[in-house]
């Protein structure tokens, strides 16, 4: 019985989904957005906000990058060369401009 239980255990933590861990890719301290106290992120507008995954920022830059909005690496890191980006795409829709991609802007940036 204990051997029967044990290998269920076993199958299940081998059934898990084990997502790797990979280093965050860093800015350049001179291209670095400005970060409170709290790791929140220093808008355009002054605002602070919660920093957004990798993923959603390289997916952000190459969709800047198609509608030529953004020139650099589509590395994932939300320096101020995206965030710039983002508040000029804003600026030219009529969005808030804060420089954050949030959801109104994102649905317009990934509209074909």
């Amino acid at each position: 019985m204990k051997n029967m239980l044990f290998g269920f255990f076993a199958l299940a933590l081998a059934m898990q989904a084990i997502e790797p861990r990979l280093p965050i890719p860093k800015a350049p301290p001179s291209t670095a957005v400005s970060r409170t106290s709290g790791g929140l992120i220093a808008g355009l507008d002054g605002g602070t906000y919660e920093p957004y995954k990798t993923v959603l920022i390289a997916k952000v830059q190459g969709a800047l990058a198609k509608k030529g909005f953004y020139k650099g690496e589509v590395n994932g890191v939300f320096d101020k060369e995206t965030m710039s980006a983002v508040g000029a795409f804003q600026k030219q829709h009529g969005l808030s401009v804060n420089g954050m991609p949030s959801p109104s802007t994102r649905r317009l940036l990934f509209r074909d």
